[in-house]
Order: structure tokens, then sequence, then C-alpha cells
């Protein structure tokens, strides 16, 4: 999320750059050789879709984002707020089915993938993967400001997911193989957990049910006579 400023700033392989400045999009483009394999979409990343998400745009570009005016002027005094926006706020998921459905059947190049953060809300773009989470292997946190504005909650949100913390670079998470395995684990068992209890419950239900019949046969047993005897009047 948020385009770099040169092509060569870019991964190789497969890449899907989102931003929501389609100059930015037309700059990385025309910033030299063309990537093999690089798509570009306009857009603002949300937990929800379609809810607005305000947007501000600054005389330095790279702070462009969800953070208003008065906190990035603690750390640059001299930046300036040229407009604020509304964009309709899209899952990340959405984008990448859309992306993915672009490409050829049977390619496999996103079955595992990384996410490098620049623009906008971090936790709230995580947020947007659904099921797409599974495949994330490795998050980047870059930008002015993205340790301080959103490194605690990213990390914390990855921890709770299998991630570690890149020894070899600041602000970056790898998934551990071994911590996801054990947090899959944790979480089938309590799946299972949870569906014991439902099946306990329903035994007890049914076995209430049975009781409660068994107590109306009874009284119709003992109606019966009864019934029977009050219909036999001497002639």
């Amino acid at each position: 999320m948020g385009a770099p400023s040169l092509a060569r700033q870019l991964p190789t392989g497969p890449v899907l750059v989102i931003d929501a400045t389609a100059s930015r999009l037309d700059a990385l483009r025309s910033s030299g050789p063309n990537h093999q394999d690089l798509a570009c979409v306009q857009a603002v990343l949300a937990e929800q879709a379609d809810g607005p998400v305000q947007w501000h745009r600054y005389s330095d570009s790279r702070l462009d984002g969800v953070v208003a005016a008065e906190q990035w002027q603690v750390v640059f005094p001299n930046v300036t707020e040229l407009e604020r926006l509304s964009f309709p706020g899209q899952r990340l998921d959405c984008l990448l089915e859309g992306w993915l459905a672009q490409r050829q059947p049977g390619d496999r190049s996103a079955s595992q993938f990384q996410v490098v953060l620049r623009q906008g809300d971090a936790l709230a773009a995580l947020a947007g993967l659904g099921l797409w989470e599974r495949r994330l292997q490795r998050v980047v946190l870059d930008g002015p400001g993205a340790k301080e504005l959103w490194g605690s909650g990213v990390e914390a949100w990855l921890l709770q997911r299998g991630f570690v913390a890149d020894a070899d670079q600041p602000q970056a998470w790898e998934r551990d193989p071994l911590a996801s395995s054990r947090l899959e684990c944790e979480a089938l068992t309590q799946e299972r957990d949870g569906l014991q209890q439902r099946v306990d419950e329903l035994e007890n239900r049914l076995a209430q049910i049975n009781r409660e019949l068994d107590e109306i046969l009874a009284l119709l047993d003992s109606a019966g006579p009864l019934a029977a005897s009050t219909a036999e009047v001497p002639g």
C-alpha cells in the first residue's frame, strides 16, 4: 500500500501497488524500465468496504493518509495540508481477488505474498485481508513515522498470528511456521471444544424432551381408564 518513488524499489516478481493518488501510480510507471509484472490500483484500504475514509493530502506526499495535520506538524512543523478528501474504503482481500482473477488460470504466484505498508491505516489494511491472511508471509512497515504510528499495533496483530520480528530489518515481520502451527492447533482445539459443548447441549435437550414425552404418555395412560369408565353409563 503506497507507491514508492521509483520502479526499481519494487521487489521482483508479480507486484500489486495500491495508492490513493492516480498521479503517484503514473509517476511510478514512468520512473524507469517497465516492471515485468506490475499492476496498479487506485484505492484506499479499510477494514470494512464502502465506508468513508477521510484522507489528507500534504505538501510532502509521503505523509498523505489518514493522519491529521496536527499530528504530523509535531514532527514535521513545516508540512502543509493541501486538501482533505473522502474515499470509499476498500478491503484488501477484494483487491487481491480482483488482481488474481486477471492473471493466468492456474497461476500460483499469489499462493504466498508479502505486504509493504507505506500509506494509510496499516492495521485497517491488515484487518481487511480476510482468508488471504493465511497466505501472508511477510509484512514491512515503511515511510515517515510508521514505527511511531503503527508499529506497536501492527506487531501485536502479527504476533497473535504466528509472526516474529525480522532480526535483519527493522519494522519487518515474518511468519514463523512453528508458531503458526501451534496457533492453528489451538484454534482447532477451541473449535473442537466448542463443537463438543454444542453436542452436550443437544444431548441434554434431547434427554429433557424424552422426559417430557414420558410424562405426557404417563398422563395419557392414567387418563385412559377414567375416560372409559365415564363413558359406561347404565341404561
